[in-house]
C-alpha cells in the first residue's frame, strides 16, 4: 500500500480506498510550501528503527509511515 498526495498552505487530506479506516488530514497553514506527502503501511520487521514498546505491549497492525521524513509542520 503506497499513496501520495500534494499539500500546500491550504492543507489537504487523503482517505484510503482499500483501507477504509485510514485517513490523513493536514490542517491549513501547517505546510509552508507545496509538498508531496507519501503514506505507506509497513511491516515492523522492515523498519530500521521500529517504534519503542514497553514490556507487555505489542503491535496489532502494520505501521503507518508518512514522508518525507525530514518534513516539519508549522504551528
Amino acid at each position: 500500500f503506497l499513496v501520495s498526495f500534494m499539500v500546500d498552505a491550504r492543507g489537504g487530506s487523503m482517505r484510503g480506498s482499500r483501507h477504509n479506516g485510514l485517513r490523513v488530514i493536514i490542517p491549513p497553514r501547517t505546510c509552508a510550501a507545496p509538498t508531496r506527502i507519501t503514506c505507506r503501511l509497513v511491516k515492523p520487521q522492515k523498519l530500521t528503527t521500529p517504534p519503542p514498546l514497553v514490556e507487555g505491549e505489542g503491535l496489532a497492525s502494520r505501521i503507518i509511515s508518512l514522508g518525507p521524513s525530514s518534513m516539519q509542520f508549522l504551528g
